[in-house]
Parts: C-alpha cells; sequence; structure tokens
C-alpha cells in the first residue's frame, strides 16, 4: 500500500503538476481538443504495461528462485480488493517496475512530441485506469479471469487481456497444488513455508479467504 501511494503522489505531484489538472472542464477540454492522440497513447502504454507485466509475472511462476517471492501472494485462492495488498516487497518491485518504467517512457515520449498539457493530461488519465483496472481484477464479485487465475493459479499471467502462458513450465501452480487438481486446504501459516521444505515435500496449500 506505501509503495502503491507512494507512486500515486509521484504521478499526481511531481509529474502531473499543472494545477489546472484539478479543473474538471479544463482536462474535458484536452481531451475534446486531442482525444485521438491521447486514445493512442494510452493504447500503447497499456501495450506496453501488459507486455511488461506479463514477462515479469511468468518469470515469478517459473524460476524458483523467484517463486518464493510470489508464493505469498497466491495464499489467498479466493481474491477480492484486499488481495492488492498481499505482496512481497520483492513481488512487487518486479511485477511492477516494468509497466511503470513504460508508463514514464510513453510519457516523456508524449511530451516532447507534443505539448506538456497533453501529456500530463494523459498520463492522469492512463495512470487512474491502470490503478482503478488492477484492483477491480480482483474484485470477487466482478469474477474477472484475474479472479481465476487466483483460484487455480493458471499460467494467465496478464492483466488486460487473457493471454494464457505455457503451462508446462508454471513451476508455481505444480509446488503449490503438488500436480494435484483441486487446492489443499492448510493452516494459513503453512503457505509462506512452502518454499522452506525440503525437495521432496509434496503437500501444497492454499488459503481459501471468506
Amino acid at each position: 500500500m506505501i509503495a502503491s501511494q507512494t507512486i500515486s503522489y509521484a504521478v499526481r505531484v511531481v509529474l502531473c503538476n499543472d494545477p489546472r489538472l484539478g479543473d474538471f472542464q479544463f482536462v474535458l477540454d484536452q481531451v475534446n481538443q486531442n482525444w485521438t492522440k491521447i486514445l493512442c497513447q494510452i493504447f500503447l502504454t497499456f501495450s506496453a504495461a501488459e507486455a511488461a507485466f506479463i514477462f515479469a509475472r511468468s518469470l515469478l511462476h517459473t524460476h524458483p528462485s523467484l517463486m518464493k517471492f510470489h508464493v505469498f501472494y497466491h495464499c489467498c485462492a479466493t481474491s477480492s480488493l484486499s488481495t492488492n495488498f498481499l505482496f512481497h516487497p520483492v513481488d512487487l518491485a518486479i511485477e511492477f517496475a516494468g509497466p511503470f518504467i513504460c508508463l514514464l517512457a510513453v510519457h516523456y515520449l508524449s511530451t516532447a512530441m507534443t505539448s506538456q498539457e497533453h501529456g500530463q493530461v494523459t498520463l492522469l488519465i492512463t495512470y487512474t485506469t491502470f490503478q482503478l483496472w488492477y484492483a477491480y481484477d480482483h474484485d470477487e464479485h466482478m469474477n474477472l479471469y484475474h479472479s481465476q487465475h487466483h483460484k487455480t493459479c493458471d499460467s494467465v499471467y496478464s492483466v488486460y487481456i487473457r493471454a494464457m502462458g505455457d503451462p508446462t513450465k508454471n513451476l508455481l501452480q505444480k509446488k503449490l497444488y503438488s500436480f494435484s487438481s483441486s487446492p489443499k486446504k492448510g493452516k494459513e501459516e503453512d503457505c509462506p513455508m512452502l518454499f522452506e521444505e525440503s525437495e521432496s515435500s509434496s503437500v501444497g496449500v492454499v488459503i481459501e479467504s471468506d
């Protein structure tokens, strides 16, 4: 939560520092005047961020040295809005460094090619959409495909589109479910200990929250 708020502060106060952005009419006028450019920039940012996120999430599922940082996130089999806070700091850095760098790169490129006002308005819209979608992507009532990712620890590593990775390389799923077709229930404190057990251990656990 602290990391998310820090990034939000940097975007809203440091990068989007034009006081006119607090005026909804100013933002609306900018959108009306440059809507094609804004849509293109949003599409480019989300495409780059999605590619970076898929790459990072696939590493966390397929590399044994990184899985131990991501397993805590999958201890909750039934996702909710609060699942957004279940991150190991290393996991958070790996997953969101790439998308955030993409966001900044497209922002500075847009500002250089157009105007500061256009760049800041687009960055504000893109970042707000990015944050809201990722949050509601975990909502148990909306039941989007990322909720299924929590239930099965499948190989869908994307955020905005449903892109399936190679299931045979998903070592985290195999570790959690011990090659079983259904989750094993266990005590909450058992889940983070999975990777402290010996490699011969055959029991994986997943926590289902109420």
